[in-house]
């Protein structure tokens, strides 16, 4: 088996620590460009939407809170996406969305009685992974291991999904 080459890091795997003090993290996984492939991808989406994850909060800011009240595909193909419903601080609900196209994962998250002339609001990210069968998402920081996937690192990573879709992150938004 080849093993990956080591890549040096970075200016993007550096942390700043107060006073404009860098140091290199560790904790950065680097994969080397092998973009997810479709197989994987549906087992991903497979256990996401099998996953079920509900009635739990998530606290996407300071302020916000999102109660997560399960999916809404179970009996729908994987390869039209996954959907969960979200219920925000104030009541409204929204539906988030997870697919994968051309490569990358893409979340979009809307009313769930969709309005006239609102947009979902959309953000993407390059999925990438490894011969191991780890599969990681840098944008967000999220990483889960589709070989040995334990439903709690699962629901980690399905966390991050959610906040990614309220705050974005480090995400980019979708051009459309």
């Amino acid at each position: 088996m080849q093993s990956s080459p080591v890549l040096p890091p970075r200016p993007s795997d550096y942390r700043v620590y107060g006073k404009g003090k860098t140091a290199w993290s560790p904790t950065v996984i680097r994969f080397h460009d092998s973009r997810l492939s479709e197989k994987d991808a549906r087992a991903l989406l497979q256990m996401l939407r099998d996953l079920n994850l509900g009635a739990c909060a998530i606290d996407v800011t300071r302020l916000e809170r999102i109660r997560l009240e399960g999916c809404l595909s179970l009996d729908a193909p994987v390869e039209r996406g996954v959907r969960y419903l979200l219920r925000r601080s104030d009541g409204r609900a929204e539906v988030l969305s997870v697919t994968f196209q051309d490569g990358r994962l893409r979340l979009a998250r809307e009313d769930e009685v969709p309005r006239t002339g609102r947009k979902p609001r959309e953000v993407g990210a390059d999925v990438f992974s490894d011969r191991f069968g780890r599969v990681a998402v840098p944008e967000l920081g999220a990483r889960i291991d589709l070989v040995n996937n334990a439903p709690r690192e699962l629901e980690h990573f399905l966390r991050r999904l959610v906040r990614a879709s309220f705050v974005g992150g480090a995400m980019r938004r979708e051009s459309r």
